[in-house]
């Protein structure tokens, strides 16, 4: 999440749906992916202020919401016993 916060705050867009963000999330908690595959997922989702029409707001709003996700989805995860 940090790294969504630095990319807003330096001019960027983060465009990758909701439900992608918290698949690559879980599988690099699951060490499914390497650092590089998050670079890429990165660079495909990641795009200059201006190239879509949602205001800043509307992403503050987005990047919320899917903490909330992630945080929901992580409570509802089965644990081993």
């Amino acid at each position: 999440m940090t790294c969504l916060v630095f990319l807003e705050l330096n001019g960027y867009e983060f465009t990758a749906p909701e439900d992608a963000l918290v698949e690559i999330v879980f599988a690099f908690a699951r060490s499914e992916l390497t650092k590089a595959d998050i670079a890429v997922f990165l660079c495909k989702w990641t795009a200059k202020w201006g190239q879509y029409d949602q205001a800043p707001l509307d992403h503050v709003q987005r990047l919320e919401h899917s903490i909330e996700m992630i945080r929901q989805r992580s409570f509802k995860s089965p644990r081993a016993h």
